[in-house]
């Protein structure tokens, strides 16, 4: 080890090292972000640590400071920085990949973790999400393994910003900063859709959930409106059961991971489990997982399958309908389900191949503005044989007025009875948005 490098190591502490491999991680932080993971505890303020820290720490020659953003600056490791990290992790100095039967360097070099000024913004934003996601999965007591872009190793014909991994999931973190036209935007669908026939994708173990976060200073709707019209004409096909999208801010999407998708691989999804309990104990269905009837959907599945059922057993008839339904969540709004709207006409008739009788679907949305909104964006208009409702008209009517369909001009209709065959003119959806 070299004088220079021992002496620097000799002037650490332990807090000092975390930041170097953080930084080498994460590929940079902002000097506040660095403060505040790290340093809060140990200095009465920022300005405390700027002055006796850091200060210090760029003497040493172990990081830098890089101007980026007006008057904002972001640290970057130099090479005596990478050498501790080396040394302090034990990196690996070769690794060898069996599929080209290759060796190569085993770390990164400092002047392959820095960036263009004018992408460290994007990283910076990229960081702050999983900076967030780890103190709130520490809260929760989950852990997690998170890979930056640089460092993804998993997967090699998709490289998204950071890759984290929990549980039974792979989530791919997309970064957008409001910039990428739409035209940028169907060429990286295109990515995905060359991915999604990859033999890669084939052999994956996980799901895939792509979060796409949106971080821009101008109309944020507008912008997740665009992104979900164009991943739904360029890739609505390749959604399903193991790769799904959910498109919101920094904010909303950790409220939606913490809340809905983590309880969910574990089977404690409050608002699933309301769902449920509604349609069983206030509207008399019987319930089972929508896995059973793949086979019939053409290889589609839905999340359940809801019977109102006979003394004997047998699936109750009222109106004329058979009272049998496929059923699936949207209070999330996840691509897959657009999908599924998509293609149930596809699917249904499959079902009648078999059945000699078509099966309808029930899509539980949050609100009825929302989704009308996303079905006008992502031009959806075949919606034969599909009915709406949300937890709210479950839990305050009666079964045939609490389902309902919409048209493209916005009228909203519930039905006279659970024939669902007589329609009843409700309100207009699309005035309420205005």
């Amino acid at each position: 080890m070299r004088k220079e490098l021992r002496d620097a190591i000799n002037e650490l502490e332990r807090v000092d090292i975390k930041l170097l491999h953080k930084l080498y991680l994460f590929r940079c932080l902002t000097i506040r972000q660095a403060y505040r993971v790290l340093y809060k505890e140990e200095y009465d303020s920022f300005l405390d640590f700027e002055n006796e820290r850091l200060n210090k720490l760029i003497e040493l020659g172990v990081i830098e400071k890089v101007a980026f953003h007006i008057d904002n600056f972001a640290l970057f490791l130099t090479t005596n920085g990478v050498d501790i990290v080396r040394e302090a992790v034990q990196l690996p100095t070769q690794i060898f990949n069996p599929d080209t039967k290759t060796v190569k360097r085993g770390y990164y070099r400092a002047g392959e973790l820095r960036m263009s000024p004018r992408l460290i913004n994007h990283q910076v934003h990229l960081n702050q999400f999983i900076l967030e996601f780890s103190n709130i999965a520490e809260d929760y007591g989950y852990t997690f393994n998170y890979f930056d872009e640089k460092h993804v190793s998993q997967y090699f014909t998709i490289r998204p910003d950071g890759l984290i991994q929990i549980y039974d999931t792979d989530f791919f973190i997309e970064m957008d900063m409001g910039t990428e036209s739409q035209k940028q935007l169907t060429e990286k669908w295109n990515h995905y859709r060359d991915f999604f026939r990859s033999q890669e994708y084939n052999e994956k173990e996980k799901k895939i959930v792509v979060l796409f976060i949106t971080q821009t200073n101008k109309n944020l709707d507008a912008r997740k409106d665009i992104v979900r019209y164009t991943a739904s004409q360029a890739i609505i096909d390749v959604f399903g059961e193991g790769f799904d999208m959910h498109i919101g801010s920094r904010e909303e999407l950790l409220k939606l991971v913490f809340e809905e998708l983590i309880p969910d691989m574990v089977q404690q999804n409050d608002t699933k489990a309301k769902v449920l309990r509604l349609l069983h104990q206030y509207h008399g269905f019987s319930i089972a997982q929508g896995e059973r009837l793949r086979g019939m959907l053409h290889d589609t599945t839905y999340e359940y399958y809801i019977r109102r059922l006979n003394d004997d057993g047998g699936i109750r008839a009222l109106f004329g309908r058979v009272q049998e339904f496929v059923l699936d969540d949207y209070t999330t709004q996840p691509l897959s389900v657009l999908h599924k709207i998509t293609y149930h006409k596809r699917n249904s008739n499959s079902y009648r191949l078999k059945m000699q009788r078509e099966i309808p679907y029930i899509v539980v949305a949050s609100d009825e503005q929302t989704l009308y909104k996303d079905l006008l964006v992502t031009d959806i208009k075949n919606l034969e044989n599909i009915f709406f409702t949300t937890v709210e008209r479950l839990e305050r009517r009666d079964f045939h007025s609490a389902l309902f369909q919409i048209d493209m001009q916005g009228n909203l209709y519930h039905f006279k009875n659970d024939g669902l065959s007589e329609r009843v003119y409700e309100s207009n959806v699309r005035e309420d948005l205005i």
